[in-house]
């Protein structure tokens, strides 16, 4: 079961991250502690903590996300996501792996 990132994969999200990337901050700043991965659907995020975590504007949450998402899958991580409990909630993600 992946836990961690591999010293690659880590070197290949923090150089995109710092080239400006919004998808790579919202994977570094929502679902890592470090290198390890934080997992599980008690670790969801709503779009607007995502956003607001990674200094990205809420209005392009959803793309970044979608960024990550594709980042993860090459990787045997899901950044998968549900909606909320009541129609006004957000959406929200979390990592799994699978």
């Amino acid at each position: 079961m992946i836990e961690y990132l591999s010293p690659r994969e880590q070197r290949d999200l923090l150089r995109a991250a710092g080239e400006g990337e919004p998808w790579a901050r919202v994977i570094r700043d929502n679902f890592l502690d470090g290198a390890r991965v934080i997992l599980g659907i008690e670790s969801a995020r709503s779009e607007r903590a995502i956003a607001a975590a990674a200094g990205i504007d809420p209005d392009g949450a959803r793309a970044a996300i979608a960024g990550a998402a594709r980042w993860c899958g090459g990787r045997r991580l899901h950044l998968l996501g549900f909606a909320g409990e009541r129609p006004a909630e957000e959406w929200r993600h979390f990592l799994a792996v699978g």
